[in-house]
Parts: structure tokens; sequence; C-alpha cells
């Protein structure tokens, strides 16, 4: 009968225990497997979000250096024209220095050849002045030949 009285006991217990704390116990467990599943999937997403934000970084890290390799390239290209510029410029100066110095050189020979021939003028003109006085000093006729041949050398050098 101990047996008996132990296996109603028992059942009872088990009973109330069911009734009582089963659905408690289950309900609690339930709830940490929920809270332990949804935490797992939130890593999962924050895994997923972070392996996002590393590509683009990525992505965007490969975009600045190829946009930085491209404005070095621009800016070498800008220096190159402008060192060609400049040496052409340079050239340009310089060609013009040159012709200037030629056309200044052509106008110093041309005064040079003016004031030779002037002066030549004057040197043939007192010669033959002089060759005339003496060769046609003795008559009046001969003096007036010398002045005509005077006027006229005086005016060819005008």
């Amino acid at each position: 009968m101990l047996l008996l009285a132990q296996i109603v006991s028992f059942l009872f217990l088990l009973f109330m225990m069911q009734k009582f704390l089963y659905g408690k116990i289950k309900k609690a467990l339930e709830d940490r497997s929920q809270a332990v599943k949804d935490t797992l999937d939130k890593q999962t997403e924050i895994e997923k979000r972070l392996s996002e934000i590393e590509e683009k970084q990525k992505e965007e890290r490969k975009k600045a250096q190829a946009e930085t390799r491209q404005l070095l390239e621009e800016a070498r290209k800008a220096a190159e024209k402008t060192k060609g510029d400049i040496i052409e410029e340079a050239g340009a100066q310089g060609q013009k220095l040159v012709e200037q110095a030629k056309k200044r050189i052509e106008q110093e020979t041309s005064a040079a050849s003016e004031q030779l021939t002037a002066q030549a003028k004057v040197l043939a003109q007192e010669l033959a002045e002089k060759i005339l006085t003496e060769k046609l000093a003795n008559t009046s006729n001969q003096r007036q030949v010398m002045k005509k041949s005077l006027e006229k050398l005086k005016t060819v050098k005008k």
C-alpha cells in the first residue's frame, strides 16, 4: 500500500507540476530560445552589413586611387604643356629679338652707307673744285664753267 500511496503522491505531484510549473518553464525556455535565435539573426545581419561596408570601402578606396592617378596624370600633362608653351614662347621671343637685331643692323648699315655716300660726294666736290680752280684760274670764261660745274655737283649732292 505504501507503494500505491507513493505512486498516487507522485502522480499528484506530477499533475500539479504540469498544471502550474510546466507551462511557465516551457514558456521561459521558448522565450530564451527565441532570444538566442534573435541574437544570432542580429549577429548574422550585422556581419552581413559589416561585410557590405567593407566592400564599399574597398571600392571607394579603389575609386579614390584611380582618381588620384588620373589627377596626377592630368597634372603631369598640364605641366608638360606649360613647359612646351614656355619653350615655344621663349623661342618666339628669341626669334623676335633676332629679327629686331637684324633690322637694327640693316638700319645702321643703311645710315652708315648714306653717311659715307654723303662724305664721298663732299670730298668729290672739294676735289673737283680744287682741280678746276687750279686749271681754270686764268680766264673768266673758265670760272663760269667752274661755277656751273659746282652748282651741278651741289644739286647732285642733295
